[in-house]
């Protein structure tokens, strides 16, 4: 009982002092914090740098993926399948490669600078295959709110003036899915467009074992999130669902922060 204590109390100690392994230490997450945006940037990861030019993105996304790792998985094939729609500067694949190094990879990053980072940053890893590209629900040209950052996304039908336009390609997703026999897990983080592909892709979900759905949306389209829901079920799979972002403080009071979408969630989907 008193080793137990003990070793309770040490733990407790070491939380207090941030002395426990921390794949980003404190010092060094305040010398981040501190860096400029704009300026390419690096953090040394499994024995290589991830170049990044926006200091807090990175933060966030290396909190998620190294430290909390959000898309921890344990592969029953030793060389899985992965599809990463929306791979960003690609943390993600680096990632997806150092738990499973054989792991064969496709990643769609539309956005230009994000693309040119995951180029860069995975250009060291053996099969995985970049495409800049946006997933959509046909194979056709689109406009792209090309901002730089994590939230671009394929343009909204009224289209801001301040937004940085450019015509981007469009893969359909279900093609991609249908083009291959099995696919280990698929990821989509594609930024308000989940709900018209995995819609479009409803009958193409059979073949995957897990899928990760980051879903963007308002209280007036909350009829989507129940379809997404229903769409997944259909198809076989179990969900788990966490807050990817905490836009209100008081969920009953609804004070909203400084946040576009009503709900971004992360919902995870396991074969039953």
């Amino acid at each position: 009982m008193a080793t137990t204590l003990l070793k309770g109390a040490f733990k407790k100690v070491f939380k207090i002092l941030k002395l426990e392994k921390k794949v980003i230490s404190w010092i060094q997450e305040k010398v981040i914090k501190h860096q400029t945006y704009g300026q390419t940037n690096s953090f040394n990861y499994n024995g290589h740098p991830v170049y990044y030019m926006s200091p807090g993105e990175f933060l966030h996304a290396a909190d998620e993926i190294f430290e909390r790792e959000i898309y921890k998985i344990n592969f029953n094939n030793p060389e899985p399948v992965i599809i990463d729609c929306g791979a960003n500067i690609g943390m993600s694949v680096v990632y997806f490669k150092k738990i499973a190094p054989n792991a064969r990879i496709i990643a769609y990053e539309p956005d230009t600078v994000n693309f040119k980072f995951l180029d860069i940053n995975t250009a060291h890893l053996s099969k995985v295959k970049n495409v800049q590209a946006a997933l959509w629900i046909n194979n056709e040209n689109l406009e792209f709110e090309d901002v730089s950052a994590q939230g671009s996304k394929i343009a909204s039908s009224t289209i801001l003036s301040d937004k940085k336009i450019k015509i981007v390609a469009g893969v359909r997703l279900k093609d991609v899915l249908e083009s291959e026999q099995h696919i280990d897990l698929l990821k989509v983080d594609i930024e308000g467009a989940e709900y018209e592909v995995i819609k479009d892709c409803k009958d193409a979900l059979q073949n995957i074992d897990n899928i990760f759905l980051e879903y963007h949306g308002t209280f007036s389209d909350q009829f989507k999130l129940i379809e997404l829901l229903q769409i997944v079920n259909n198809a076989g799979f179990n969900y788990h669902i966490t807050a990817a972002t905490e836009t209100f403080k008081h969920p009953f009071i609804l004070d909203k922060k400084d946040a576009y979408y009503d709900q971004q969630l992360n919902i995870f989907c396991t074969k039953k």
